[in-house]
This record gives C-alpha cells, structure tokens and sequence, in this order.
C-alpha cells in the first residue's frame, strides 16, 4: 500500500513539474500542450487518490487544453469556453462530496475564462494566483495525508510514516468506518469509540522501528480510506476530548462492522473477565 502511495504522489509531482514549466513556454500553444501533459498526470493522480470531482474536472482541463492548442475556430471560440465551465458545473453537481468540491471546480472556471482570454499575461496570473493555490487546497482536503510524513527505506521498499495529531486523525477515521450519513450521534458514539481506541494503541508502539503506533488498515482502524466528510468532522469536533473511562482508566472500546444481534464480553479475543475488563457485557442489540 505505502508503494502505491508513493507512486500516485510521484504522479501528481510529475504533473506539478510540468505544470510549471508550461509557464516556460515562449508561446501559448507549446504552453497548452505542455498543459495537456499536466492535466493528464493530474487526472490519474486524482483518479486514483479516490478524489472523483477533482480527477473529472481535470479531464474537462485536458479537453480544454486540447481545445486551445487547436486550429478549429469553434474550439477557440468563446462558445467553447461556456460549454467548459458548464460542464464543470455540472461535475460538481454530480460528485458533491462536500465544500472541498467547490475548490477545482472553481480553479477550473478560472483557469478556463484565463486560458480563452489568449492573454499570456492574464494565463500565467490567473494560474498562479487562483487555480495552483485553489488546487493545493484540494489536494490537502482530500489526497492525502494531514501532518507530517516520514519516508523509511527498507529492504522490502518504502515505508510511509504518518504523524499527526489524534483529532486530525479521527476526522479521516470516522468516515472510513461509517457511512458519513449515518445520523449525528452515530457519528459521535463512533468518534468516542475511535478515539478511545487509538488512545489506547497510542501507550506502545506496535512498529517500534518505525515509531508508528497504528498502520491505516483493519488490522487497528481504516484511515483514509474514505475522503474527510462534514458530517463526520463536525462528530469530532463536537466530541473533542471525549473518551470513555472505566474506574478511571480509558477503555478499549471495540466495534465492529457486522453483528448477529448480540455481543459478546473478552473472551471473544481469548482474554479472561476480570476488574479491568468488566466494562464488555454481552447484550443484545
């Protein structure tokens, strides 16, 4: 997994690169081509990071590029200019994820309006004052990873080493273990429990080489596996500091995605009942 993130950010840095060097370009037309080469990195980028508004918009940019580097007057034409910016509309409409949504549609818009005024000038503005930091924005909001990110070379590869803070954290777990459309105090019981959870695993390092108390899979809890939602943010926030406390100690609130109706108490897990653990009843639900 850790290869294959490294991999999708090389992509994305590729299009960064030529996206910059585009402004190199001594005329439009080598520019919008170079852009087209960009736009493209950019969209399987997106695509696979799971960003769909973003790696759809970016597929009406590389059209646009095309367009612009073309010789049909109709493609040049300010018709063709509207029906873009329409269709980014309509993308966003279709793949509302949340307000991160609006930022490469509207990077998009701009760049577009930018790139049919044929005005080098207005082009290399509108790109570096509006769409790269509007896009920057987006890449944060849902690609990938807040805090800071370690990189570990073993003989097996890469290793990918993601330390932020525990609400940070909650905020990309809560979706990726319910629905973010759940009702709102679902959301706030799962983000307790969440948190409970990683307090706990946060008392000893499960990869000690590496400093890493949790890997992103279910072997813990999935991170990142689903975009950040509002609904889901807005649970944590709303719970922040929240944990759970049998006689004074925090608890390790397990959950699970699938049930029978009925739970069970420690001895699911091969552990004897005792003081510690009395807080697990078997109940039904």
């Amino acid at each position: 997994m850790t290869i294959e993130f490294f991999a999708i950010q090389i992509i994305g840095f590729l299009g960064t690169i030529l996206f910059f060097l585009s402004y190199q370009c001594r005329s439009n037309k080598t520019l919008f081509r170079v852009q087209f080469l960009s736009y493209l990195c950019y969209t399987v980028h997106l695509l696979l990071l799971g960003a769909t508004t973003g790696g759809i918009s970016y597929i009406l940019n590389t059209v646009r590029s095309f367009c612009l580097s073309s010789e049909k007057h109709f493609l040049k034409s300010r018709w063709a200019c509207g029906i873009i910016c329409a269709l980014q509309l309509v993308t966003l409409m279709l793949t509302w994820d949340g307000w991160w949504s609006i930022l490469p549609v509207t990077a998009n818009i701009a760049a577009t309006i930018g790139g049919y005024t044929f005005s080098a000038r207005k082009i290399r503005l509108t790109g570096m004052l509006i769409n790269s930091p509007l896009w920057i924005l987006y890449d944060i909001a849902v690609g990938s990873y807040a805090g800071i990110l370690d990189l570990y070379a073993t003989s097996e590869g890469i290793v990918i080493i993601n330390e932020l803070p525990v609400e940070s954290y909650l905020c990309k777990v809560v979706p990726s273990e319910m629905p973010a459309s759940y009702q709102k105090e679902a959301l706030k019981a799962q983000a307790v429990c969440a948190r409970n959870y990683a307090e706990r695993q946060m008392e000893d390092y499960a990869y000690p080489e590496y400093q890493a108390h949790v890997n992103d899979s279910t072997d813990y809890q999935v991170y990142n596996n689903s975009a950040q939602q509002d609904a889901s943010t807005e649970a944590v926030r709303e719970t922040a500091g929240e944990v759970l406390k049998y006689k004074g100690n925090i608890v390790t609130t397990y959950y699970y995605s699938t049930s029978c109706g009925k739970t069970t108490t420690m001895k699911a897990w091969g552990t004897s009942e005792n003081e510690s653990n009395g807080y697990l009843q078997s109940v039904e639900v």
